[in-house]
């Protein structure tokens, strides 16, 4: 129903259980939470988000989010500009390659299953899609620094 009894689901259910309880979710004037924006936590943390994500919603042997949500998630569905929306998630190509998160400014959370990577970028980057497309490439550049699996 309202924000508190969603951000108390919110952190049972999933922050709390990976160890990211001092992470604030913030809703917008309407109370509505919009978390490509409104999620402030640290770089450990969005790490620990990657994490979950790229080990398909389990943490420490436990389930935390439903089985087949996180290959629902990131199936592409739809092309963005090189890219492609899949549900709440972005998937960088159609097969099973990086999916990940993408927020206000440039910030990223990237997941490269091949690799067992994530790579988090907090920094702010102009809003452009020539500036969009070197980020990308750049947090490429850095994951394929590890070996394919």
């Amino acid at each position: 129903g309202d924000t508190e009894g969603f951000d108390r689901w919110v952190h049972d259910r999933i922050l709390d259980p990976i160890g990211m309880s001092d992470t604030r979710l913030e809703f917008d004037a309407a109370g509505t939470f919009v978390g490509s924006s409104y999620v402030h936590t640290t770089l450990q943390n969005w790490c620990r988000f990657g994490l979950l994500a790229l080990r398909d919603g389990r943490w420490d042997g436990m389930r935390i989010v439903p089985e087949g949500w996180m290959e629902h998630g990131r199936r592409p569905r739809s092309a963005d500009k090189g890219i492609f929306h899949g549900a709440h998630w972005w998937a960088w190509d159609q097969d099973q390659g990086p999916f990940g998160a993408h927020g206000f400014e440039g910030q990223r959370v990237i997941c490269f299953p091949t690799r067992d990577v994530v790579v988090v970028r907090l920094g702010k980057a102009p809003d452009s899609d020539d500036a969009s497309e070197r980020l990308n490439a750049h947090i490429t550049s850095i994951a394929d620094c590890f070996p394919e699996l």
